[in-house]
Parts: C-alpha cells; structure tokens; sequence
C-alpha cells in the first residue's frame, strides 16, 4: 500500500468500502423483500401525495432521489435490453423507433423505479416511511438486534463516517465499529456476508481508494442545512395547503410572465392585496412546471449561503426590508450585495420573488436597491388590480353562497384593497354579520394598529395619526416650513418612539 495512506486513513477507508459499497447490496436484499420489485411502482405511486411528497418537502428525499422513485426518462433503441423491455414494457415500432406501450407519439415515458438505483440512505429512508419496521436515528444497544436496530445501526454509522471530518480512526474505534456494522449486514442479507465482510478486510487498499472519502462525503452534503430544510418543507407545505383557494387573478398570470423573462420581480401593494400568496403560488407554479427548488428566505446572504450550482432555485421573500418599518440594516445589506446577486441572476437557474408594502417601497432608503426597482409588479396598479368578477371569485373560496350574495347586493366587494385578507380572516375567526365586518373590518384594522405600534420605530404610526388628526386631508402648502403642521408633529414626536426625527421631509 502506498506509504501515504496512513493507517489510521487505511482504518477509515476500509469503515467507508463496507458501508458505501457492500452495505447497500445487503439492505438492498432486505428492501426487496419489504417492497416487491414488480409492486414497487403501485406501491410509491400509492404514497406519493400522503408520505413521500412530505418528505421531499421536508428536504428528508432530495431532488435526485425523487427522480429515482418516479423517473421520466428518454428511450433509445441502444438503451434497450431484453431485460429492460421486459420491465418498461417497450416495444420497437417498424421504423425502429424505440416507443413506451400506451405512449407511442412521446420519446419520453414514466420510467420504471427499480431498487438498484436507490442508495443506501433512500432505502433505508422508505423503509422506515413506508413500513412498520421502526428506524431510530440513534445507535441501538448491543442486545437489540431485530431488523430495525441493524438498519439503524447502518443508518448511523454511516452518518458517522459521512461527517467525519479529518478521515482517520483510531485502531479501537475501526474493531468496534467493523465487528457491529458486520453482524449487522450478516443478519441483514443473510451468511454470504460473512465472507464479502471478511474480502473486505483483508483487500488492499491503496492512494485510489481516497476517492472513497470524497464519494461518501458527496452522499451527506446539502447546500441548505437538514434543520433549516425541515423549516423551509413546513412552510411549502403551508403554501401548498393555501393554494387550494387562490384564484389565478389577471396579476397572478402577469407576475408569471415576469418571473419567466426576468431574474428577479419585487410584488409591491398595499397591505392585504395578495402579495404575499401571489409570490408563494407563482413560486410553487416554478417549482411544479418548471422544475425549481423553492426557497424561503429572509436575508440577502442566504442566495449565497443556499446556492446550489446543480439546481435551479427560486428565493422567496416577504416584506423585504420590513413589514411596518423600514429596516435600515436590511437596506443596507442589499445595497451591499446587490452586485454579487445581480452577477447570480444572469444566469438561468436562479430566481428571486420579493413582496413589499408601500410604505416600504416607496421609501427613499428602499429606493437605493436597484435591483428591486428595475421590475415590479403593482398588485394595485389598473393593469393588476383585482376586477369585480375576481373578488367574487376569491369571496366564493372562503365565504358560502349567501354571504357572497350579500356582499353583492350591498356593494362590498369593491371597498377595500385588503379584500383576500378580509375575506381569509372573516373565514377564520369571525361570526358575526358579513355586512358589518366587510362594512367595518374592525378587528383586522385593529390589529394592524396594535403591529404599528408596538413596532421598535412608531414612525408609521405617527404618521397615520397626523392624518387622522387632519382628517385625511393634508396638502402641500401644510408642509411648507412656515405651517402650523410643525407643532403637530413636535406633540407626536414626545408621544411615539421614533428612530429619527418626525420632520416635514419624514412625512413627505
């Protein structure tokens, strides 16, 4: 063996052949008992929406192993086996076309999931998903040896091994670690193993078998944290859930043709116009049309940090630079960043939706970033604003016939800007009469009123007030230096906690 592969290197790597290259071939025997080859397809197509698209949400099966569960794939006639037909059902046309069985006009056909494709984490995963063999994510005792403690004990050494990061174990470690994972692939795939564990050992070994480190480490990698990915499936899932009462408004079809030609698009509006679920719906319209991975995030750092070069990508963000204040930190971190991002954006595989209030995006610190200027979509612009016949159409996904009619005969659906809002929270939360809340939406104005004023700067909130205390009438010529406004706005500022001075130029 080369003399630069120490022994405790040599230790490490034999620990990474047995778990990368023999252990999948004994759990490998044991999935296909639990799923048989010829029902393998019914039986994922029969878990898809209830288990495995949880999971992938989840980020628990990535991208690539999705693939391998429902592949779609394009057949050639040099691609075909008799072996292969015999699984895909294809058949040869007399032009020596190479077409699928009940598909012959497409070259490309719903693959054939087959267990040799699946590594060892994937396996191990739809077992313990999909059956009732419990799989812990912990080292067992040694006393426990059933089916579900073996499989556990490959599960977490190979974890062990896949995040160790200097490659080297210790002459103790390697016994005890090469006599547990052995027993437990001889109870898994049966006495053969008994030698192929023994080959194993006693294989030589030299500078190539480094490749081995780099191969296993490649299986744990993930751009994007396992915690933060539960995080990110929970609230694609959430949105997904959601989706199931959005009406694809005129504004919804406009964003997607903006977010199809550009790299990035700010959704502007304000406060309860459909931001926000307009963002998650086209988001999760790229992730299922056009093959993008979605990622909420709230930093700009976060399209670097979660950048995957492999993957096509959509970063999802909502009120960008703050909800009821400008968050000055936010502004100054985009500003920042913005070169970098935009180098990110010229190419094709990433993309960015962020929603912003007005009040935000129509601030002069929120106008520095140039990147959320050059394309936006006014959700209360004439060319996007909701028409008559799509409130309807919004109010008949959370209201019943009735209240729908009501609101038509006494002209509410017209009132108000925040109407999906108003809408999704009269179907949650209230009982009262349809005409009085969508007449007076007290409860929700009131709670926007409390986040303004318990907000770190109330410059938001003063500024409201200054309007109610002018009855919603302020003109130019009051915010000249010589108006009596000043001493207005003096009053509000010893009652608000304001970050900078509450002058004329603020209100401006």
């Amino acid at each position: 063996m080369d003399n630069t592969v120490t022994k405790e290197e040599t230790n490490y790597l034999r620990i990474a052949n047995l778990l990368l290259r023999v252990a999948p071939l004994a759990v490998r025997v044991r999935f296909d008992i639990e799923f048989d080859p010829l029902m393998l397809q019914k039986t994922l197509n029969q878990s898809r929406s209830q288990k495995l698209e949880k999971l992938r949400h989840k980020g628990i099966i990535n991208s690539k192993q999705w693939d391998l569960l429902f592949p779609r794939t394009v057949i050639t006639k040099s691609s075909v086996t008799f072996e292969n037909m015999r699984q895909t059902s294809l058949i040869i046309n007399p032009h020596n076309a190479v077409l699928p069985h009940r598909c012959l006009t497409s070259p490309f056909v719903v693959g054939i999931p087959v267990s040799s494709t699946f590594d060892i984490t994937l396996m191990i995963c739809l077992i313990r998903n999909l059956t009732s063999i419990q799989i812990s994510d912990s080292l067992p005792l040694q006393v426990n040896t059933n089916l579900g403690a073996d499989l556990s004990r490959i599960k977490y050494y190979r974890n062990q091994i896949a995040h160790c990061d200097d490659g080297i174990l210790d002459d103790q470690t390697f016994h005890t670690y090469w006599d547990d994972i052995c027993q437990a692939l001889i109870r898994i795939g049966g006495p053969m193993y008994v030698q192929i564990c023994a080959d194993v050992k006693m294989s030589k070994l030299d500078q190539n078998d480094k490749e081995v480190l780099t191969e296993i480490r490649n299986l744990s990698r993930k751009t994007i944290p396992k915690v933060v990915l539960g995080i990110h499936g929970s609230k694609i899932q959430e949105w997904e859930e959601n989706s199931e009462k959005i009406v694809e408004t005129k504004a919804i079809m406009n964003l997607k043709d903006l977010i199809y030609k550009n790299g990035i698009v700010s959704i502007t509006g304000p406060p309860g116009c459909g931001k926000s679920t307009a963002g998650q719906f086209v988001a999760l319209y790229l992730q299922n049309y056009h093959g993008f991975d979605v990622v909420p995030a709230n930093f700009p750092s976060e399209i670097f940090q979660y950048r995957n070069p492999e993957r096509k990508q959509v970063f999802v963000y909502d009120d960008v630079c703050g909800k009821y204040e400008i968050e000055i930190h936010s502004v100054n971190d985009w500003i920042k960043l913005s070169p970098d991002i935009g180098k990110i954006l010229t190419r094709n595989g990433v993309k960015v939706l962020a929603t912003c209030r007005y009040n935000i995006s129509r601030n002069k610190q929120f106008e520095k970033i140039k990147i959320f200027s050059k394309v936006q979509c006014d959700l209360y612009s004439h060319e996007n604003s909701l028409t008559t016949d799509e409130r309807i159409l919004i109010a008949e996904k959370f209201l019943g016939k009735e209240d729908v009619d009501i609101l038509k005969g006494h002209t509410l659906l017209d009132k108000y800007d925040m109407f999906p809002l108003l809408c999704r929270f009269y179907s949650r939360k209230h009982t009262g009469s349809v005409t009085e809340f969508f007449s007076r939406p007290v409860d929700v104005i009131k709670e926007d009123l409390e986040s303004l004023m318990d907000a770190d700067d109330q410059t938001s909130y003063a500024t409201l007030a200054l309007f109610v205390l002018c009855n919603n009438c302020i003109k130019a010529e009051m915010l000249s230096s010589s108006s009596s406004i000043k001493s207005i706005l003096e009053e509000l500022a010893d009652r608000c906690t304001l970050r900078h001075v509450f002058s004329l130029q603020v209100v401006k």
